[in-house]
């Protein structure tokens, strides 16, 4: 797996994101606007990668300022992952990169803040909301 400067996050300021409440974790569901691209990091899958049997898919993923709807004056930090096309194939047929998606994978930085904020541990970052998609 390489990172690398290819950029997908482009243009997403101003854009509202709706994340849901969780009652386990004792989030309210907000709306954020994002204000600013901070940075975006590439990790694409190389076909040596495949070859070798690994598994994680390629992604991106941005950190971004935001604010919530109505609290102009409280920011946030956003990060955004997306899986992205294996290295070399982002401009073959959406069937064949449709091939490539994994239906569920979880990154570790939202796993840990998940337990994190069930354990009521003060001393991280809050995860304010989440919101896995398909």
């Amino acid at each position: 797996m390489i990172g690398n400067s290819q950029l997908f996050f482009l243009r997403l300021e101003g854009t509202e994101v709706t994340l849901p409440s969780s009652d386990s974790l004792n989030i309210r569901g907000d709306t954020w606007v994002i204000d600013k691209k901070l940075n975006e990091v590439s990790c694409m899958t190389t076909r040596k990668d495949l070859d070798s049997g690994r598994t994680v898919p390629s992604y991106t993923m941005g950190k971004f300022l935001c604010h919530r709807v109505g609290a102009l004056a409280e920011s946030a930090f956003m990060r955004i992952y997306s899986q992205v096309p294996i290295e070399d194939t982002q401009f073959l047929s959406s069937e064949v990169r449709a091939q490539q998606a994994v239906p569920s994978y979880q990154h570790s930085e939202i796993m840990a803040l998940k337990r994190f904020k069930e354990g009521g541990c003060t001393i991280v970052p809050e995860l304010l909301g989440y919101s896995e998609t398909v």
